[in-house]
């Protein structure tokens, strides 16, 4: 296997592919709307948040998916969200250089897959 030089132009590449996966995915659609995920930068995080399109175009509330980390130490690691600006920092849940299958394998759109188990 590769190994991947871990840096944040790296990762931000790799957010992503995985954003692009997910949003690919049908159990996004649901019924009046589309579930969309989106990136909104930071310098040692990446929030990734999820909001509905509605058919007509019109984006309706959203919420903090996951954070993403992006500095030395923490390249690829995924949060569960604490707040709308912070993670939860009791520990990655998954890394998306290292457990890329076995993220796509248990992601879920409400979020469940990122409590700690």
């Amino acid at each position: 296997m590769e190994t991947l030089t871990r840096t944040a132009d790296a990762t931000f590449t790799k957010i992503l592919e995985f954003i692009d996966e997910i949003n690919s995915r049908p159990e996004n659609a649901c019924g009046f709307a589309q579930r969309v995920y989106e990136t909104d930068g930071g310098r040692k995080y990446v929030r990734v948040t999820m909001r509905y399109i509605r058919d007509d175009g019109q984006h309706e509330g959203g919420s903090v998916h996951m954070f993403i980390g992006m500095a030395e130490g923490i390249y690829g690691d995924i949060y569960k969200p604490a707040s709308y600006k912070a993670p939860a920092l009791n520990g990655a849940r998954y890394n998306l250089f290292d457990d890329w299958d076995q993220i796509l394998e248990v992601w879920d759109w409400a979020g469940g897959w990122l409590y700690k188990r």
